[in-house]
């Protein structure tokens, strides 16, 4: 099985990341065969269990998350290594330009395989 993590920045001015991360976890969660998790960060993780939910079911599940606080991207990595959550996979959703935390430094903990970092819709 491969699992998938998709951190998503809800800091203040992270509107369309929320929105984009719920979009995102909706595709990741149709492809992948193990447990799909997002997780929203600001400063403090909110994570949410996604595994084979569409788009609709995230909405609903995710409608009380909001942009509000500060950023930390970091934080959403190491909550899931104190989970003890590894991913094959691990996206990030941000703003290009926005300041804050380098998750790198938490990848190897979590991530046994792949690590995407998505800014502003393109892959880097």
């Amino acid at each position: 099985d491969c699992n998938a993590l998709i951190i998503t920045d809800r800091s203040g001015s992270m509107h369309a990341a929320v929105e984009a991360g719920k979009r995102i976890a909706a595709l990741v969660a149709r492809r992948v065969t193990g447990r799909v998790k997002l997780v929203f960060v600001n400063t403090t993780p909110w994570e949410f269990d996604v595994t084979g939910q569409t788009l609709a079911d995230i909405q609903a599940q995710t409608r009380r998350v909001e942009a509000v606080g500060g950023t930390s991207l970091g934080c959403g990595l190491g909550y899931a290594a104190q989970q003890k959550f590894t991913a094959e996979l691990v996206l990030v959703v941000e703003d290009p330009d926005a300041p804050g935390a380098e998750p790198a430094n938490a990848i190897p903990a979590v991530c046994r395989g792949m690590f995407r970092h998505c800014s502003g819709g393109s892959w880097s």
